[in-house]
């Protein structure tokens, strides 16, 4: 798809529209915006993550090229937008542009090909041409906003502590966005204390005590399945370690530590079974081939920063689901 000249994204529009209502009060995306930037560094993180990934051309990527346009065309079909005027006329009416679209699509695309790899170095004005105008910054976070899920995140704690305020009768009724907020915390870091007893967060670790597995790996991923046979056989059978064999390919490597839960798929269940000092692989991810060495898994503990915040998580999860439905209706404005 060609993506044309068009007029800039209209901030009123975008930030304007209602995300949440608590009974006769609408908040819109700008106020979920406006919480996140103060409360949510991940939120902050992620924009500045994907500023930084739409700065990257990859000249002659055929393969990437054809994978944007197949994101582009699930947009569309996901929302039943396969005609030209019938896309324009939705983005439209959410202040977007066809560009704006067009580049957040592209950049969701980046951020998936290079989850697992280093960012490459950002082309400047004399490295690569593009077939589209630049796209203003402000303008590109404007249009994550309404076509990725940037805000998720976001509106779903936000959500919970108009809940939990409207549940204790303690509603803030000032109209100042950043008082109301403050007031919404004052409500919300009490309850959530006493939610998160130890007693309480230990019996969802035990749960899940095999999906929450801590595992330590050394992972690199490989252009293609030959180039990583050949990486596990120099390891096995010369003795190399998986670093210098890496090293010398120029494949970046990566030291990770997370809950098996948050390994993709195909490496969770490889690593479930495997002992430390082994290799798995390769792993079809995305365009790569991964090849990993598992250092370390242990059981979960508290005592793990990874394993009390997702322990955590799951007890908000828990105790807000019936408040949330109870006092909050999300709004049909969401793409």
């Amino acid at each position: 798809m060609t993506v044309s000249s068009d007029s800039a994204v209209d901030p009123r529009v975008v930030l304007d529209a209602v995300m949440l209502r608590a009974g006769d009060v609408a908040i819109t995306r700008g106020e979920v915006r406006r919480w996140a930037e103060r409360f949510d560094p991940a939120f902050t993180g992620r924009l500045a993550y994907r500023a930084a990934l739409g700065a990257i051309e990859l000249d002659d990527d055929e393969a990437f090229d054809a994978r944007v346009e197949e994101a582009a065309a699930e947009f569309r079909y996901a929302r039943s937008l396969e005609a030209v005027d019938e896309l324009t006329a939705w983005l439209t009416a959410r202040g977007l542009t066809v560009d704006a679209w067009w580049e957040s699509v592209r950049r969701t695309a980046l951020e998936a090909k290079f989850r697992d790899q280093p960012l490459l170095r950002p082309a400047t004005g004399n490295d690569a041409e593009s077939d589209a105008p630049p796209v203003d910054p402000d303008d590109a976070a404007l249009a994550d906003l309404v076509v990725t899920d940037v805000l998720d995140n976001a509106m779903t704690a936000l959500a919970r502590r108009i809940a939990v305020a409207r549940d204790a009768r303690a509603w803030p009724a000032s109209p100042d966005h950043d008082r109301r907020h403050d007031a919404l915390e004052v409500t919300w870091m009490p309850w959530r204390a006493a939610l998160l007893q130890e007693d309480a967060l230990q019996d969802v670790v035990n749960h899940e005590r095999l999906s929450w597995l801590m595992v330590e790996t050394m992972e690199c991923a490989w252009p293609n399945v030959d180039a990583a046979h050949e990486a596990i056989s120099c390891v096995q059978a010369d003795g190399m370690a998986l670093a210098d064999v890496a090293d010398e390919a120029g494949v970046p490597v990566r030291q990770m530590r997370r809950l098996l839960a948050d390994a993709p798929d195909t490496l969770r269940d490889a690593l479930l079974t495997a002992a430390p000092g082994e290799l798995v692989g390769p792993l079809a991810l995305g365009d790569r081939w991964l090849v990993a060495q598992l250092h370390a898994k242990r059981a979960p503990s508290l005592d793990e920063p990874l394993v009390r915040e997702a322990a955590e998580r799951r007890l908000e999860e828990r105790a807000t689901a019936a408040l949330v439905a109870q006092h909050v209706t999300v709004a049909d404005t969401r793409p």
